[in-house]
């Protein structure tokens, strides 16, 4: 097919990083645990998953020890996956976003 050249690339780190730490789902999970530890992360929170080509973000999780299966985790993993990345031509891909607040 002679279309390829309108096919899009898998997104950049940087693109996904930008559309991740914008994102305000994203920040109400931080929001959250300050309000319950009474201050944000001391270090930043690396949040791994798949996206497919189709934009959508699947198996969102938090990769640092002392957050994994706490409500940060729970609550980032979930946002992660509503965040509409741009589609894209390929198989699937892996992202590690690192936030801080």
């Amino acid at each position: 097919s002679s279309s390829s050249s309108s096919k899009s690339t898998q997104p950049s780190q940087e693109m996904v990083d930008i559309l991740v730490r914008s994102n305000t789902g994203m920040k109400s999970c931080f929001s959250s645990y300050k309000s319950a530890n009474g201050s944000y992360p001391s270090e930043s929170v690396r949040v791994r998953f798949t996206l497919r080509s189709s934009g959508k973000a699947k198996a969102g999780m938090v990769l640092n020890e002392r957050y994994k299966d706490t409500d940060l985790d729970i609550c980032l993993s979930y946002r992660v996956t509503s965040i509409k990345f741009p589609s894209f031509e390929g198989s699937d891909s892996t992202y590690t976003v690192s936030i801080h607040m």
